[in-house]
């Protein structure tokens, strides 16, 4: 794990919105400093091992073919439904 960084997959771009929002929402705005946000579909640009930690937002939209750019990713990762 190189970073402090956290990645955050989404299916859609409304969501990364939804995201910034609550983070407002709740007074966590100084969190955004340490997530990137990326869609399922970008996975294939993203250097995975510079993050600490992965959160898959619908992480039931992951499909099989991910697995190809996650199975060597070796920090955290959660999943949300």
């Amino acid at each position: 794990m190189c970073s402090n960084r956290v990645l955050v997959f989404v299916p859609k771009l409304d969501i990364i919105r939804s995201w910034q929002q609550d983070c407002e929402k709740f007074n966590l705005k100084h969190l955004l400093d340490y997530l990137d946000f990326s869609t399922y579909l970008s996975m294939k640009k993203l250097a995975l091992k510079s993050y600490s930690v992965i959160i898959a937002d619908e992480a039931h939209s992951l499909k099989l073919n991910h697995n190809i750019y996650l199975k060597d990713y070796q920090g955290y990762f959660l999943g949300l439904t």
